[in-house]
Formats: C-alpha cells, structure tokens, sequence
C-alpha cells in the first residue's frame, strides 16, 4: 500500500538584484553559496527572527477552529506522512543532516514524517519528526535540516555546532497544506535553492537583506490512514433500484483542470487527465469508481509520455511523476474526492426507476406518461399516452378493419383509427406496407409509433408512426381515392371514396 504524501508546488521569487552564486556539490544535494551583496553590512543575516528579541510581524497559524470537516487532522494520533516536489515528485531526503531533493538516484524512497504538538508549543503549531526521530529545523540562516532536539515552543535554541534553530514551526491548514511561521512574527516561505530547501521570512524588512532568490513550495499533506479506501465504490443513486440520469434543466459538464478545490495544482503531464476525470464525474452514467480508475491509468500514461528516456533523469522523474500520479489518485478517492462527486452528481443527476427520465416534474416515463409524452411537458388532451405518443380524442368508437371504409381522426382527417396490440383505440399515421417494421409490442418500435394489429398489411403486427400530420398523410388521400393497390397500399382492401 503507499503511503501518504506531502506533496510541493514551486514558484519562482526572482529577485533581480541578487548575484548569480556559486554551487558546490554535497554528494547527491547541489546548493548555493551566500555571497554578500556589495549594499549589505552582514552576511549572516537571520532568516528567522527570534521571538526572544520582541514579534516583528502579526503572523497567526492560518489553521481551522475545527479538524472534523478537513482532509488531515494534525491531533489525531501519530499519522505518518511524506514530502515530495509537485513538479517532479522526487523525494526529500537526509543528506547530510540538510533537508535536500534526492536528484541523482532511482530508488529515492521517500522519507516518512509525523506531525508532534510539543508541550510549550503554540496552538495549532507542531514539531515535524521524520521516521528515524530527527526533527525538521529551520535554522537561523534559512537552512532547513534534521537535529535531535525540539526546541519545544519557539525560542532558539543552539546546537553543538552553535547554530540556531527552530523546530516548532509547522501547522497544517484546512486542506491539507504545511505552512511554517512564527506566531506574532513572520511566516516563513518555504523554498528552494538549488536542491537544498530553505525557509525565508515573508517580512519585506527581513527580505530586502536576503540574498538568494528561492523558488518557493507549497506543501500538502496526504495521512496514511486514508489510503485504505482507495478502491471503494461511491453510488449516485443510494437506492441500487433506481438508476442516476441527466437532471433536468441541469447545468452543463464543465471540467477545471486540476485544482478546484485547493487540494491539487495544474501540475503539467495530468491536466488532460484532470479534465476527462472532471468530465466523468458530471456523466451520470459513470460510476465513481470507474471515473478514479481511469484517471489513475490517464496520469501513469502521461508519465510515461512525459519521461520515456532511459537516462538517469527521466528515470528519476519518471517514478517521481509516477508517486504523483499515486498521490493525486488518492485525492480524488479519499473523502475530498467523495464529496466532489456528490457535489457533481447532484447538480447534474436524478435518480429514477429503470426507463424513466427526468423532467421538470420529476421522474417520469416518456412512453406511458400523459403529462410527459414522448418529450417531457408534452401533455396529451385525451390522457392517453403510448410509446410515447398521445392517442387523439377523436378516435373512440370501434377501430376499422380491412375491407371496411376506414375510420378517419386527427385534425384533419388525415389519420386513421387502429388498434394497438394491447386493444387500444389509437388514432396513428396510416401503414406504408412496404416499409412497415413488423412487431410483438409497443417496445419493437421507436418512441412516437405504435403496434398496431389491423394495418391490413401482408405482415400480422405493424409499427405506425403516431404523429398526425406528417408527410406521409399526402400519402394516404392518394390511397384512399384508389391510386394504390394491393399490397403496396397503406390499406389492403379494395375500397374507396
């Protein structure tokens, strides 16, 4: 089963003053060196201000008053998470006691992390602890690593090295996103430079004096025990003897990428996937399931299609956009992904027995239903309404026979009295022989005829077509002054004016 993901987004903060640095390599991690800018005093300028030295900001955690309605609960329990780039999926590793992406290796594995409230820490704020009991740090220079010690609240504390730090700075909002800060100070914007991940000061005071640019990250997080519903159906209809259909004056099927809700970025290879998983939502012949099953198929193709190469760098990118593809499925099969489809599928959707549509009335069976005939608001005068067309009123004594001068109905007696297979009088178009579809019950014909059993033609059981005024009743006064015969006349028989 894979595990939750914390999953990062990226925008570039350029700052266009700033030098070009230097890189150095540390094994598998590439940072910059900080070099002074020429209009600074210091180098060593803190990224972090220090509670201690008095608040230079308002920051507060940007979390809910309640968990119960969000994707992770934070208080619940010791829930095990994980960290990787939303561009590339690649994991954030230990690499020397910094936090760094692991770029130049397959198997990057990713670290696992949980979420600790320390006892001198603000409300709504925590320590991150990775799976080998280090804390995530956020030192003095901006550096974020791994240390032993909580600083538990929000004074620095030093390291053996002198270093300052701070561990308790992590809170979690709503839907899902890691934010850091210092609670009446600053928040603390976390990025990167090079591979390496820093966490700089929002204060425009403290980021005149910061000298890198980083590309920033939005962090989300995905909690393990959420993961053992993947693959659990979500009905449209909770009665299983009614089927969902098109909702009347519903609105049309629209898709948005993928980042509607808040809990998923447009992140480039699966958008088209996004969009069709969008779409399937708002088919109500769809199922849930099978929607979240193809949108999983639709992003690990698109990985593919987006890394094919055999190098080390498509590889990498390739799993990595492969663990997004995981993490994104989950998304959308978890609680969140549920109540978007609940949200789509009652905007979109009716539940109504087998053969029934829906109209502005509510359900209804367009082939028997006289206030919904055929079409919904199609009301028939003489409430009588088969395979979905009206019988006229006009057509109530004794249906005529081959042989027998017909009996003439509609409006202007262009139509004829027949009997329906079940014994109804019904006033229909007359039978063309020739093309006439031979039938057993109203059901072998398409909607708006009928089966009709005294049609005189050569076959038994005839569909004619219901509609009164049509083209084909020219057809019919031709026959009816005698121009046809036999058996390619509507009427069999041997009659006239």
């Amino acid at each position: 089963m894979s595990k939750p993901v914390i999953t990062v987004t990226s925008t570039e903060f350029v700052s266009p003053t700033a030098p070009t640095p230097p890189t150095i390599s540390m094994g598998s991690i590439t940072t910059s060196v900080h070099e002074p800018d020429a209009s600074s005093t210091a180098s060593t300028t803190s990224s972090i201000p220090s509670p201690s030295s008095g608040p230079t900001g308002t920051y507060l955690p940007p979390v809910p008053t309640s968990y119960a309605e969000c994707l992770f609960d934070p208080y619940k329990g010791s829930q095990t998470i994980e960290l990787i780039d939303v561009n590339t999926g690649v994991s954030f590793v230990n690499v020397g006691g910094r936090a760094a992406l692991a770029m130049d290796r397959v198997d990057n594995g990713l670290t696992t992390y949980h979420l600790v409230a320390p006892a001198n820490g603000p409300s709504g704020v925590f320590d991150l602890v990775s799976d080998s009991g280090k804390y995530v740090a956020v030192f003095e220079d901006g550096q974020v690593g791994f240390v032993d010690e909580s600083s538990n609240g929000q004074n620095q504390i030093v390291d053996g090295s002198g270093a300052k730090y701070l561990t308790t700075v992590w809170s979690v909002t709503c839907d899902g996103e890691l934010v850091a800060g210092i609670l009446g100070g600053s928040q603390l914007q976390l990025g990167l430079i090079g591979n390496a991940l820093y966490a700089q000061s929002t204060s425009p005071a403290i980021r005149k004096r910061q000298l890198l640019p980083i590309l920033s990250i939005k962090v989300v997080i995905f909690p393990l025990e959420l993961r053992t519903r993947l693959g659990q159906d979500q009905p449209r209809c909770p009665n299983p003897e009614l089927n969902a259909v098109d909702k009347w004056g519903a609105r049309k099927a629209s898709a948005n990428g993928c980042g509607s809700q808040g809990f998923m970025y447009n992140h480039v290879p699966f958008v088209g996937c996004c969009n069709d998983h969008d779409y399937c939502f708002d088919n109500c012949e769809r199922t849930f399931k099978d929607c979240n099953s193809k949108f999983a198929d639709c992003m690990t193709k698109s990985c593919t299609d987006a890394y094919p190469s055999s190098s080390l760098d498509s590889l990498v990118k390739r799993l990595g956009c492969n663990r997004l593809a995981a993490s994104f499925a989950w998304i959308v099969d978890n609680e969140i992904g549920r109540a978007v489809f609940n949200i789509a599928n009652k905007e979109r959707c009716a539940c109504c027995k087998p053969g029934e549509k829906s109209c502005q009335s509510g359900c209804a069976d367009l082939l028997n239903d006289p206030n919904n005939c055929g079409t919904c608001g199609n009301v028939c005068p003489s409430g009588h309404c088969q395979n979905g067309a009206c019988s006229d009123l006009s057509c109530q004594g004794t249906p005529t026979y081959c042989d027998e001068r017909p009996v003439s109905c509609g409006a202007d007696g262009s139509c004829y009295c027949f009997t329906t297979i079940d014994g109804m009088a019904f006033c229909a178009g007359p039978s063309w022989c020739p093309s006439s579809e031979e039938c057993a019950s109203n059901a072998d014909c398409k909607s708006g005829s009928v089966c009709v059993t005294n049609s005189c033609c050569a076959l038994s059981s005839v569909c004619v077509d219901a509609t009164c005024g049509n083209p084909v009743s020219k057809l019919a006064m031709l026959t009816r002054r005698g121009k046809f015969g036999g058996s390619s006349t509507a009427f069999k028989g041997t009659w006239g004016e």
